[in-house]
């Protein structure tokens, strides 16, 4: 236990006892370890969905919190449920194991070193699901329109916000309503009216909003008006649905 100086000399420079040359150096301490923390990586949060690859760490510190860099020669033991989470990778001391959410479920996570432990409960949510996925809206040059497009998520804690890629071009509310505003867009037309302006839309987690889900709007101009299905013969007094579409070329 205890605090040196590492100096790196070079043997090639020649040391003066009048004028000494300045050596590159780090201080090195051995101390014992106070305290055990626990995280899941990379967000640091222990909520997460199926199918995400996490990394669980476990770090030791000194009673200044300041962090113990462990070697080879260490082992730090760990556990937690296997079935909900899928362990792919370990560092030989144990501090860093990578792995892939598998289910959903809650497992408790443990790490020990010595007598020092620390623990934290993994909740596994199902996958994010967000409908729709791909929106295609038209954009008239001479007549902006704007819209209102509904997107409903599902999955994760059942609780989600919501975030535009373009806050300028879309907005979100609270309830997954995509509003659009193309008058102020104008700038961003080609001569022949479409839009050279997309943008996708999120439904993150509340309780880890890192974690989310992506839809995408893209604006073009229509190229084709198509009545899909019709019928000619109804009685009168009855009610009928007429099928209009608008296309537009995407690749």
């Amino acid at each position: 236990l205890g605090t040196t100086n590492v100096i790196l000399r070079d043997k090639n420079v020649i040391e003066s006892s009048s004028n000494p040359p300045s050596m590159p150096g780090a201080r090195l301490t051995v101390s014992e370890a106070a305290k055990i923390t626990i995280a899941f990586l990379p967000y640091n949060n222990w909520v997460t969905v199926e199918q995400e690859e996490h990394e669980i760490g476990i770090d030791l510190y000194t009673k200044n919190n300041e962090k113990i860099t462990l070697g080879t020669r260490y082992s730090i033991e760990s556990s937690f449920d296997r079935d909900l989470y899928k362990e792919s990778k370990r560092t030989v001391n144990g501090s860093r194991i990578a792995g892939l959410t598998m289910t959903k479920g809650t497992s408790l996570v443990t790490g020990k070193f010595n007598n020092l432990q620390a623990n934290a409960e993994l909740i596994i949510h199902r996958k994010i699901d967000l409908i729709p996925k791909l929106v295609i809206l038209p954009y008239d040059v001479n007549k902006p329109v704007n819209q209102r497009i509904q997107f409903h998520a599902t999955g994760g804690d059942n609780s989600f916000s919501w975030f535009s890629g373009n806050p300028s071009l879309v907005t979100m509310t609270s309830d997954g309503i995509a509003e659009t505003h193309l008058e102020r867009f104008k700038d961003n037309l080609h001569h022949d009216g479409s839009m050279t302006v997309e943008t996708s839309i999120r439904a993150a987690m509340t309780r880890n909003i890192k974690i989310f889900k992506s839809a995408y709007i893209i604006f073009l101009p229509p190229v084709k008006l198509e009545i899909v299905a019709y019928n000619f013969e109804t009685a009168i007094n009855d009610f009928i649905d007429v099928h209009i579409a608008l296309f537009a070329m995407y690749d």
